[in-house]
């Protein structure tokens, strides 16, 4: 089978079956590329052609499951930094002369916070 005339007859398929997890057009757009370019690849692995539909949104299923997995692992990325950087700025913006401030900033942040910053905790004295 062309890889054209697939392309062609689910094109629009793929894009509305993408568009419809990821509800956002310009990731729609470039996971319904990447789709196209595996199918393009892998063409020549299909054994039976009865199958192409299903394949084709395996592939996009797929697709669609790794940029859940990468945007959840860069959000909490982001959430930790975010949360780090907090906990530093009011450690600094509380130190004083006496460590008794420190303590304090210490002593009210989250577990989190705090099982982050204790391998540091002499750094910061």
């Amino acid at each position: 089978m062309d890889f054209w005339d697939i392309y062609y007859d689910y094109y629009e398929r793929v894009k509305r079956f993408i568009f419809a997890l990821v509800k956002d057009g310009w990731v729609a757009d470039d996971l319904v590329q990447e789709t196209f370019i595996k199918v393009q690849k892998n063409l020549n692995q299909l054994r039976d052609d009865s199958k192409l539909s299903s394949w084709i949104f395996k592939i996009a299923n797929n697709l669609c499951h790794d940029h859940f997995r990468k945007t959840s692992q860069s959000s909490k990325r982001e959430q930790v930094l975010s949360a780090k950087k907090e906990f530093f700025q009011s450690l600094c913006f509380k130190k004083n002369s006496n460590n008794i401030k420190w303590e304090n900033a210490f002593k009210t942040k989250s577990d989190y916070c705090r099982n982050r910053i204790k391998p540091f905790w002499f750094f910061l004295i």
